[in-house]
């Protein structure tokens, strides 16, 4: 196997460096945590990029309509979200076009490609991720009394890599106080500037009670042993000889 090739299950059953990381995912012991702080010109590079997407593009309202709302419904009925509140942008796809979602949620075959105009995305990604297996790369924007209602998604099961775990990334581009994560029940703040991994299994949500437009860059990428040793792995360490 090399550096980028999908861990399966059945790997994971043969590694204990890869059960290790993944039995916290599965089990919920690893929840939100930090993973790496972003380069600084880069991360400046990466928020005029967002910035100027989000003054650009009016973005695709996540509502009943909307591919996303479809997706986390069917697995979560109970979901309810602010309409008009929450907008997202699909960088990630085989249409150059923002607003084209349908590769988001269910594997494609489809040449799928950072959209022509991004710059630093796709440099940050490379850099930092190499080549590993996306899903998808979005950018989500949420106006202050905006939130994403508590719901759970898949690790495991995306159609046709149903034996691949498929694991969420946010960076953090505009933030403020006002913006709570919440993972059964426990709140959090995430700083600008600083990747995280979270876990989608858990019950989730999001708010933006009253301030200024959150944006994040949120990414779903299939985990593989370069994200495993040199991302995951020396955050866990970190956190547990804490």
């Amino acid at each position: 196997m090399d550096d980028f090739t999908p861990i399966s299950e059945d790997s994971r059953k043969q590694d204990p460096a890869i059960d290790r990381i993944v039995g916290g995912l599965v089990d919920g012991s690893i929840g939100i945590m930090p993973l790496f702080d972003c380069d600084p010109a880069l991360y400046q590079a990466l928020c005029d990029e967002a910035r100027a997407l989000a003054d650009a593009e009016f973005g695709q309202n996540v509502d009943e309509r909307h591919g996303t709302y479809q997706y986390v419904k069917a697995q979560s009925p109970e979901w309810h979200i602010e309409s008009g509140l929450v907008r997202q942008y699909s960088l990630y796809n085989s249409k150059d076009d923002y607003l084209y979602v349908t590769d988001d949620h269910h594997w494609s075959v489809a040449d799928r490609h950072f959209h022509r105009d991004l710059k630093a995305v796709p440099q940050f990604f490379k850099r930092y991720f190499g080549q590993s297996d996306l899903q998808n790369f979005r950018m989500q924007t949420i106006a202050a009394g905006g939130g994403l209602g508590q719901h759970k998604e898949l690790i495991l099961g995306i159609p046709k890599r149903e034996e691949h775990y498929k694991l969420r990334f946010h960076l953090p581009i505009v933030t403020n106080d006002s913006v709570q994560f919440i993972m059964d029940d426990v709140r959090y703040r995430m700083a600008p500037g600083t990747v995280y991994i979270f876990n989608q299994g858990r019950m989730h949500g999001v708010e933006n009670e009253e301030g200024r437009l959150r944006i994040h860059l949120v990414w779903d990428c299939y985990l593989n042993r370069h994200i495993l040793m040199n991302i995951l792995k020396p955050a866990v360490d970190t956190r547990d000889a804490a």
